[in-house]
């Protein structure tokens, strides 16, 4: 399983947020790290955590305070945990390559 934690910009004015996947109760109860997981995440200060999809991860949304330090304390053998951020628009257009140059195909 794969945890990966994301940062929030903004305090916890919103103290946590709800999110909602109809397929987190079924799976979980058969994969019982999945719960265990979306538990911990709370437990280091997400404002909120879930399931993915049908359940190949599991993230956290941390403020930018508390997120590296809930990464390191996340950690377990059996997880993997990566701490990611979310960029603007423009930061994603800036570090997408330039399509129009494309290399000519040579018969």
């Amino acid at each position: 399983m794969a945890a990966a934690g994301g940062t929030f910009g903004g305090g916890r004015g919103a103290d946590v947020l709800a999110l909602d996947n109809d397929l987190e109760a079924p799976v979980a109860r058969r994969h019982p790290a999945i719960l265990e997981m979306i538990e911990a995440c709370h437990r280091e200060g997400a404002l909120a955590a879930a399931m993915t999809g049908s359940g190949s991860a599991v993230f956290g949304l941390f403020s930018e305070t508390v997120a590296k330090r809930a990464a390191r304390q996340l950690q377990r053998p059996d997880w993997l945990v990566v701490l990611t951020h979310t960029i603007s628009r423009e930061e994603a257009n800036r570090r997408r390559p330039d399509t129009r140059r494309r290399p000519s195909r040579q018969p």
